[in-house]
């Protein structure tokens, strides 16, 4: 075998099987550097969120969001053009994160501002006392968080297909707690950083140092992502029958 051939063997252990399904998480992956350019490369490094109100702010999120949705509609990859619109992978991913990202932040992130006793104070525009921002936000962080929990479970999953199931299942389960948990303590970390430093109109709340609230933060993001990365593996790539 040649050293390309071994690569792209290598490289198809972390990739999808199905056609749509490769094209859309790599997709959603080359993605990724756009928005988080746009945000951390130059709305925060620059201050300018300073001068941003509710306009900006919704503005901001919608040109962060919007063009996941929008560039697949006009520049259709290979894979899907046989496809109808329905059946294609990245249509069937963004609309269990959209609807994931709504439930969780209009209700699950609300129920828990309001045990830290914690509110958004950065001027914008909401429902249940949360940003739209947020939500349109949280969108394109999602589908990063779940391609690459996605890439990385699938190469796990070769490498101990040979193990006994029992085995097996515990390595999963244990690779999605401590994916869900890596993911959780950087987000914790994350907003108490920028809400402390930067984002002096993100959060008010007086926790962020505190005890509880990396432990009340850290926790309820593992359990919401925990759910959700064992659902976007295994039930849409059975739904895209493979």
């Amino acid at each position: 075998m040649s050293g390309k051939e071994a690569a792209g063997g290598s490289w198809n252990l972390w990739l999808a099987p199905n056609p749509s399904k490769r094209w859309g998480e790599l997709f959603f992956l080359f993605y990724t550097p756009f928005w988080l350019t746009l945000c951390l490369g130059i709305v925060v490094p620059y201050k300018l969120y300073e001068r941003f109100r509710e306009l900006e702010y919704l503005l901001l999120a919608l040109v962060s969001a919007v063009p996941s949705f929008i560039i697949p509609i006009v520049w259709v990859g290979k894979a899907d053009r046989s496809l109808s619109f329905k059946d294609r992978y990245w249509v069937k991913a963004s609309l269990w994160i959209m609807i994931f990202s709504y439930v969780g932040n209009y209700f699950w992130t609300h129920y828990f501002f309001t045990v830290l006793g914690a509110s958004y104070s950065f001027p914008s525009w909401k429902m249940n006392n949360v940003p739209h921002t947020t939500f349109l936000l949280t969108h394109v962080c999602f589908l990063f968080y779940h391609v690459a929990s996605n890439m990385t479970l699938r190469r796990l999953r070769h490498a101990v297909a040979d193990l006994p199931d029992n085995i097996r299942w515990a390595v999963e389960a244990a690779w999605i707690l401590a994916f869900s948990y890596f993911i959780a303590y950087l987000e914790t970390i994350a907003i108490a950083n920028v809400c402390g430093n930067m984002f002096t109109y993100c959060y008010c709340c007086g926790l962020f140092s505190n005890y509880m609230y990396y432990n009340t933060n850290v926790g309820y993001w593992m359990l919401w992502l925990t759910q959700s990365h064992v659902v976007f593996l295994d039930i849409i790539e059975e739904t895209l029958g493979q």
